[in-house]
């Protein structure tokens, strides 16, 4: 090493530190329940380490016993703590109670947190373990179809601040996924309506052959929680779950903030705000995706007939196209606030044809009456969302 002197203090002087992160984690689909006391999965995972489990309190009502039953055999368990896993309650005091709790029974720092639930439970572990002790691993057992197909396949952690939805966050990878449909047949249809219609936005925008299952089989699949025919089920499910990782694997740190995941993802934030969250996340996206397209025809940029079609699609599955909250200035509202947090850019996702998408940086009022005057001609045969109006 040479070292300099320091001839001239008024000189600029610079050093740089430059470091690689690199990690993987698996997506695993176990052959039995993972709660079955045979069912080593979830045992492997986390390798005889200690153990904090966050349980979504209704996840706890329904699977408690079998989750502690699991946890006496197959676990070094030192607490268990359960949280409300809802949009009204996914704030701050809920991540500080899952941080006390590890810190009150010594949760060390090669210790795991293993979270079960929807996307707003793996969301709130996923931000206690990246915070407590600068960052402990955790591992996502998610119980709805949103958790599946979408929470767990990415590395985002986030909660609501000052009523704005995942206003804070990280960046911050899990250590594993374990996907069970078993708890799928506790779901109610509007539930997994929900899930649906993410793996919509994954068929409209990347891989088309997804829409055409749904058009097919996703009211069957649905009307049997996604339990038979069991193969077609995983089929949908695996994937949803490939194309939304070919998705965000290339930019799971987002630093291009032009993503195609984020298709029914504009508008559909302050749907659910201006709704006080009686409006579900997945029927949010529904109306964003619809309104999306909508746009889409009015530039001349896909065929009324795709819009048709998904039209058609998230009727059959019983999501809203119709809402009260649908109004212009809550529209142009959304589009500044996304420009916030994209940078800038508004990066509005339209399909092109199907599997096919592109990206609009305006949105005019022009174009917002005309997307609902064609909503509005789609409405009579759907009655306006449930609770959407909560709130206002």
């Amino acid at each position: 090493m040479t070292v300099l002197p320091i001839d001239d203090p008024t000189k600029r002087r610079v050093l740089r530190v430059s470091c690689q992160r690199e990690f993987s984690y698996t997506i695993l689909h176990p052959a039995r329940p993972v709660l079955d006391p045979e069912e080593l999965a979830l045992s492997e995972a986390v390798a005889g380490r200690p153990v904090l489990l966050v349980a979504d309190k209704n996840v706890w009502r329904l699977f408690g016993k079998q989750i502690c039953e699991y946890a006496g055999r197959h676990l070094n368990c030192l607490a268990t703590v359960t949280v409300h896993g809802t949009e009204r309650r996914k704030d701050w005091t809920q991540i500080r109670k899952v941080c006390s709790e590890a810190l009150r029974v010594g949760l060390p720092r090669d210790g795991v947190i293993v979270a079960f639930g929807g996307g707003v439970t793996l969301d709130l572990a996923g931000m206690a373990a990246s915070l407590y002790r600068r960052g402990v691993a955790y591992v996502r057992v998610p119980t709805t179809l949103v958790g599946i197909i979408d929470t767990a396949v990415g590395i985002k952690q986030g909660f609501n601040f000052e009523s704005r939805k995942n206003m804070l966050g990280a960046f911050y990878p899990p250590e594993g996924v374990i996907n069970d449909i078993n708890f799928l047949r506790t779901l109610s249809s509007a539930e997994l309506a929900c899930g649906v219609a993410e793996i919509i936005k994954m068929g409209m925008v990347r891989e088309g052959s997804l829409i055409t299952l749904l058009e097919d089989h996703g009211a069957t699949l649905i009307r049997n929680n996604f339990q038979a025919p069991t193969g077609l089920a995983m089929e949908v499910l695996l994937r949803a779950e490939r194309v939304m990782i070919e998705e965000l694997q290339p930019n799971l740190f987002e630093k291009c903030q032009a993503r195609l995941a984020d298709f029914g993802h504009t508008f559909s934030p302050a749907l659910e705000r201006a709704s006080g969250y009686g409006l579900r996340h997945g029927e949010a996206v529904a109306l964003d995706m619809v309104l999306s397209t909508a746009i889409a025809v009015r530039r001349g940029l896909c065929a009324e007939s795709l819009f048709n079609r998904l039209v058609d699609l998230c009727r059959k599955m019983g999501l809203p196209l119709e809402s009260p909250l649908l109004r212009p200035e809550l529209l142009l509202c959304s589009v500044h606030e996304t420009r916030l947090h994209r940078s800038g850019d508004l990066n509005l996702v339209v399909p092109v044809e199907l599997g096919r998408a592109d990206f609009l940086q305006e949105v005019t009022l022009d174009d917002l009456d005309h997307a609902l005057a064609m909503i509005e001609e789609t409405s009579y045969e759907q009655p306006l969302c449930r609770q959407a109006s909560a709130g206002l």
